[in-house]
């Protein structure tokens, strides 16, 4: 393939390669800020069709059984080294890893070299596994700020209900929680409706 061809290959690689917005908080600013991520099996797609017969390789480094390391390596039609891209992982490093540490490092390896081969770095050289947790962190922050939220009338009025059909005193409810119903947060609402059997111990009901 001459420098043209491969130059012609690589652009309309590029131009198909998908992103997803993912959008982080910044914990000291609160700024919220968007990263474009590219999916490593979309960039084991343009590397394909930048390179029809080239090769990934990858090797297992090391694996104790609680940690692991990989190396992936990105050779040409020649077979000629054109990036290498290392990742560690820990079994318990994410809840992903705890059942897929081995694979979500080696896709992590052959990620970062293809990043470092310039495939798909407009934004972000993250991982399958480090977007996962982006994913996951982002849904966590949403679900926290869903919970300070206080509940509402129909939620009350539920709330209520449940408490009778429990034999829970609406009394000693408000004092644990130290306001009224309408005053109580989602959060609080989950917390009493997911305690219901400590609630009945503590109460004597």
């Amino acid at each position: 393939m001459t420098r043209q061809e491969l130059l012609k290959a690589r652009a309309a690689a590029l131009a198909d390669m998908k992103t997803i917005d993912i959008e982080k908080k910044d914990r000291k600013t609160g700024k919220v800020s968007v990263k474009h991520y590219v999916m490593v099996n979309d960039r084991i797609k343009a590397f394909r069709e930048i390179y029809p017969d080239g090769l990934l390789k990858t090797t297992l480094l090391e694996d104790d059984g609680e940690r692991v390391t990989f190396l992936a390596e990105a050779y040409d039609d020649t077979m000629k080294l054109l990036a290498t891209g290392y990742a560690y992982e820990q079994r318990q490093g994410s809840f992903i890893n705890q059942t897929s540490y081995i694979e979500n490092c080696e896709t992590s390896a052959i990620g970062r070299c293809l990043g470092n081969l310039g495939i798909g770095i407009d934004d972000s050289m993250a991982s399958a596994d480090e977007l996962a947790n982006a994913i996951t962190n982002q849904e966590e922050l949403k679900r926290q700020e869903k919970e300070k939220e206080p509940i509402n009338k129909v939620e009350a009025k539920s709330f209520r209900s449940w408490l009778r059909e429990n034999g829970l005193s609406e009394e000693k409810i408000v004092a644990k929680a130290g306001k009224p119903i309408e005053a109580m947060t989602l959060g609080e609402h989950k917390y009493f409706i997911n305690h219901l059997n400590e609630l009945k111990e503590e109460f004597g009901a």
